[in-house]
């Protein structure tokens, strides 16, 4: 079983009617977590897990299109706390904070939406999907914090470094391993995986549609691949592996998933 813990879906297949039944039995996955990263898309996320079982959606919005969202701050939280409320199934994700794009995005701004959606997540009780580049230190305070110290969810993509990831572990958090560590060259990344240990990781293909791939299903493929290649170099056999990720990412959306 394979649960793929980052995908976006609702680009790779924009639902149009009840005719997604037919997306759900074409996935190389069992599972999937469905993100999002505008109020458009978390709507689109939300249609398409509506008609499958094996999605479950999170929406939110993510820092690289906040300009994108024409309604303010206080409009799109009420609408997301609605659609919280609406579908108890529903995580949050893809939310977080990126240093790179403060040129257009500048880091306050960004950190009102985060709070704001972590806020969503305490109140709603649901974990999170987060996306943090350079700005770790200002993530890990927030949740250090008593305000936000409850929160639980997968560090996407996590680029910070062993030590740093043991931190975010430390704070409850699992780190989601992506198509950077077939790369044999990704060092770092393999050093994340040694060190924070098997009880803390979970598998993700970040499908998103490009020329090469607009149905993401090569993509989307890449998670089976990833397994194969996390076995060889944690020496253990693909079915233990594939069995403790499925279980890792089992026990974070347990209290939301569709079939419990």
């Amino acid at each position: 079983m394979i649960f793929d813990t980052h995908a976006h879906l609702a680009w790779c297949v924009v639902p149009k009617s009840t005719d997604t039944k037919t997306f759900a039995p074409s996935l190389p996955a069992q599972a999937y977590l469905a993100v999002s990263t505008t109020l458009k898309d978390s709507l689109e996320t939300l249609h398409l897990a509506q008609f499958t079982q094996n999605i479950v959606p999170a929406i939110g919005v993510h820092p690289w299109f906040i300009e994108h969202e024409s309604d303010s701050l206080e409009v799109v939280m009420s609408y997301l706390a609605n659609l919280l409320q609406t579908h108890p199934y529903a995580t949050i994700g893809e939310i977080g904070l990126d240093k790179s794009i403060v040129d257009r995005q500048p880091l306050s701004m960004q950190m009102d939406w985060f709070e704001r959606q972590l806020a969503l997540a305490v109140h709603y009780d649901r974990p999170v999907s987060l996306h943090c580049f350079k700005a770790w230190n200002e993530m890990l305070r927030l949740f250090k914090s008593s305000e936000f110290s409850g929160v639980r969810g997968i560090m996407h993509g996590f680029s910070g470094g062993a030590e740093m990831a043991k931190q975010f572990v430390d704070e409850g958090f699992l780190i989601g391993v992506g198509p950077t560590y077939l790369n044999p060259n990704a060092r770092r990344y393999h050093q994340i995986v040694e060190a924070i240990g098997l009880d803390s990781l979970v598998i993700e293909s970040d499908a998103q549609p490009d020329s090469d791939d607009p149905k993401c299903s090569e993509q989307l493929g890449k998670v089976s691949q990833l397994i194969d290649c996390m076995a060889q170099h944690l020496s253990m056999p693909v079915s233990r592996l594939k069995a403790h990720l499925w279980q890792n990412s089992r026990r974070l959306f347990m209290k939301v998933s569709k079939d419990g």
